[in-house]
């Protein structure tokens, strides 16, 4: 009588379509993991792109970024599809419940915010916030993956060097992986990164240059809606 009962209950309960399923997971669970690395609303939705170069660039990065303390540089012209390469990297991992909750939600920066943020910890003339400065560089060095986008657009140099010699340190020696992003060549980045920010990447990492037609002219189409 009872399996009875539950069966009819069972058969009451409107079926609902795996990709109704996938629309209602994005919006009520997936998207807001996405948001929340502060990632720009327009790269926070899963692209159909298979066969792509983004995509062989993504698959490379996938490789690589495994928890070896690894630091991988997207380098190339505007357009091209870096920051959506990391985008896509932050939405595989929101994705992925077997990962711990920090995983799920690698920070997204831009590299004169996290100049801005923790240059007062290397100034002559300190800060009041010095406490919660350290705490915040240390949160930092513990998220598994951290992405750190238009790293050429910072105009104090030296304080730039400071900070990511620091940060990118500290998450090595976490064995946390960086993914950097910039509009410079692969010389122009060499040229412009302290020498011990590029002997780690010879040793865990990779500079990958994306040098193909910008993707604007033929957009990518999203999976799902945002």
């Amino acid at each position: 009588m009872i399996a009875e009962q539950i069966e009819k209950l069972m058969a009451s309960i409107p079926r609902v379509s795996d990709e109704e399923s996938d629309k209602w997971n994005w919006k009520h669970d997936l998207r807001p993991r996405v948001t929340a690395t502060k990632l720009p609303k327009r790269f926070c939705r899963p692209l159909e792109w298979g066969g792509t170069p983004q995509f062989f660039v993504f698959e490379q990065c996938k490789s690589i970024l495994t928890g070896t303390g690894a630091i991988v540089v997207l380098v190339g012209p505007r357009g091209v599809g870096k920051t959506t390469i990391a985008a896509q990297l932050i939405i595989e991992r929101a994705c992925d419940a077997s990962l711990t909750p920090a995983a799920r939600q690698p920070p997204y920066r831009k590299m004169s915010d996290v100049v801005a943020l923790f240059k007062p910890l290397y100034s002559d003339y300190g800060s009041r916030n010095t406490e919660k400065l350290i705490q915040r560089r240390e949160d930092y060095a513990r998220f598994p993956l951290l992405v750190i986008d238009e790293i050429h657009e910072c105009e104090e140099q030296k304080s730039k060097d400071r900070v990511m010699i620091d940060i990118l340190d500290r998450r090595y020696a976490a064995r946390n992986d960086t993914l950097l992003i910039t509009n410079q060549t692969p010389r122009e980045f060499e040229d412009d990164t302290d020498e011990s920010i590029i002997s780690r990447m010879r040793e865990h990492g990779r500079i990958i240059e994306c040098n193909w037609e910008s993707f604007r002219v033929r957009p990518l189409e999203p999976a799902l809606p945002f």
